[in-house]
This record gives C-alpha cells, structure tokens and sequence, in this order.
C-alpha cells in the first residue's frame, strides 16, 4: 500500500514540475478565439477577458499603453475573419522603408503576417499543441545547456517556465518567466528548438552566478553585461553563422534588418567606444553618455522592433536592450570590444 501511494504521489509530483515548466494557456485561449472568428461568430466581451488574462498576455494587456494588446485583437480578426480587408491590406502593403522608420508599424506587420501564417498552418498547429513532446524538449534544452557550459547544471537552481503565446517570431526573457512565440517553434529543426530554449536558459541560469550589484551599479555597467550576456548566449544558437541563423530562423521583413544591423555592429561598435571615452575623461556627462548611445541604439526607429517589449523609460530601455535590438549584433560587438581592450589609448 505504501508503495503505490509512493508512486501516485512521484507521478502528481512530476505532473506539476511539468506544469511549471511549460504553460499553454494562452496558446488554448487563441485557438478558442481564432476558431469562433473562422466561423463568422462574434466574440463578446468576457471572451475577449478570458483571453486577456492568460498568463502569456495578462502582461501585455495590463500595461498602460494598450497599443500592443489592441494590435493583437485586431490582427487575430484580420488574419482569421473576413472583414477589415481594408487595414489588412493597408498593413501588408507596408514598405520596408516604413516600418524600419516606425516601430509601431513595424509591430502590426510582424504580428499581422505570423497570424497569417498560423492560419495557414492551422490544424497542423493545433496537432503540434497537442502531441509535441515538450516535456522532452525542456529536458534536451538543458542538456545542451550542460553541454555548452561544459559542466552538470545545477540541480538546486530553479529555471523559469515557458509561457507559450502567439504573437511574432520572437522570445522574451522577462522577471518571471521566458515568453516563446508557439509558431517560431513549430517552424523549427528539433535542434534548432533545443538551442533556442537553451539560449534562453543561459541568461535566466547566468544570473544565479553573475555580479549583481556591480552589473546594476549604473547604465555604462549594465550596458557592457548585456553585450557579453547576449554574445555568449549567441554561441548556442547561431554557431553556423549569423547569415545563416537569419535566413534560415528569421523571415521577412525582419531577417534583412538583421542582417544589416549585424553588418554595421563594427561601425555601431566605434561609436559606442568614442561614446564611452569622452565619458571617462569627463568630457561628457553620464545622462550626455546615455543620449549618445540613445542615437546608436536608436529605440523607435529601425533597432526596436519586437512586439514582446514595452519600453517607457531610458531605465526600461537598458533593461530591454539585449533583445529589442537584433542579437546577432552582440557577438560581433562582443569580438570588436575584445579588440578594443586590447589597444593602446591615448
């Protein structure tokens, strides 16, 4: 008797470790409204609530500029009903001038063509929800984890669950969990899916072991943490090349600004390096410092353009660096900034 309630207590325990590790509520809750919508029906009120309290959107429809959880709505009308042909158009027809320019309008395309896309592949996703092994990917995530770092992972520390959503090609590593977009994943090689998990990973573990109080000590700090953060991180997941990585991974119209950011991290690099000097000699201020590198960065035009980062303040934006601009920018920065150190100064 014993023994059997060991084993009913061993197999609930690894339920709920399970259901720690991977939430799906928003992913239901989408399918549950997409569905009614591709029937003609009209979503009231309470349904729209339920969707908005999930745990993989609560977060976006609880900020107080409403812009991106209104984008979400009515590009999941858009993209799976018959009306709003008109703005459906309007948004497609965006040039990739415009929405380098307009990070608003480069949201609504993104979102608006992964939607598309989901509808495309509809039931083909609802089977993938339903009969993928993502207990098993969590665990080879791990594991290639364990492999990158070449060492055990330690077993105390506790990673963060993967709230699965609809929105862009895109993951946020955010405070209380790691926001993954479902259809990025469903596009993916099975190893593509574990380095892109274990990338994330990396970041939410490194912080177990990384000098806190010294890395938030002040923005310069903060600013060159997140460059090695990324530009390690980037070796999990992007060791065949960054070219690659964003053909292969990233679609249109977002891979070609990638790529181009990418290519001019050398020039971006400089910058930052002339940047940081006149602030160490005190020939500038720090709020002058951040200004500058505000214009290297560029927030709202061509360099923030992920639909998963809301960002209000110059504080926000240094805590959202490392992804709101494209990270296959950082290794390259990372290898330049090694350079740097490594010349004489004036």
């Amino acid at each position: 008797m014993n023994k059997i309630f060991l084993i009913v207590l061993l197999v609930l325990n690894a339920q709920v470790i399970f259901g720690q590790n991977m939430d799906f509520t928003s992913i239901d809750e989408f399918f549950k409204i997409s569905c009614l919508i591709k029937q003609g029906k009209d979503i009231s009120e309470e349904q729209w609530q339920q969707f908005e309290q999930s745990k993989g959107y609560k977060d976006f429809a609880e900020q107080e500029n409403k812009f991106l959880i209104q984008t979400i709505k009515a590009s999941i009308q858009m993209a799976f009903g018959n009306n709003l042909e008109n703005e459906k158009n309007r948004i497609m027809n965006l040039s990739q001038e415009e929405i380098s320019e307009n990070k608003a309008l480069m949201i609504e395309k993104l979102v608006l063509i992964n939607y598309l896309e989901i509808n495309q592949n509809y039931s083909n996703l609802k089977l993938f929800r339903e009969k993928y092994d993502f207990d098993s990917l969590h665990t080879k995530a791990i594991q290639r984890l364990s492999s990158f770092l070449k060492t055990s992972i330690d077993t105390a520390i506790q990673f963060k669950p993967i709230r699965f959503v609809f929105l862009s090609s895109d993951g946020k590593d955010a405070e209380d969990a790691l926001y993954i977009d479902l259809n990025l994943i469903y596009n993916m090689t099975e190893q593509q899916r574990v380095n892109f998990i274990a990338h994330e990973f990396f970041h939410s573990y490194r912080r177990y072991f990384e000098n806190h109080d010294f890395n938030y000590k002040n923005d310069l700090n903060f600013m060159l943490d997140m460059i090695q953060n990324e530009g390690i991180a980037d070796q999990i997941d992007k060791s065949k090349g960054y070219d690659y990585y964003f053909s292969e991974v990233c679609k249109d119209p977002i891979s070609e600004i990638m790529i181009q950011l990418y290519n001019q991290a050398e020039t971006d690099l400089e910058k930052i390096h002339n940047v940081v000097m006149s602030y160490t000699v005190n020939q500038i201020s720090e709020d002058e410092m951040i200004d500058k590198l505000l214009e290297v960065y560029k927030v709202g035009s061509k360099n923030s353009f992920s639909p998963f980062f809301d960002l209000k303040n110059r504080r926000t934006l240094y805590r959202n660096f490392q992804i709101s601009v494209n990270v296959g920018y950082f290794s390259k920065i990372l290898h330049y900034f090694f350079v740097f150190c490594d010349q004489p100064t004036n």
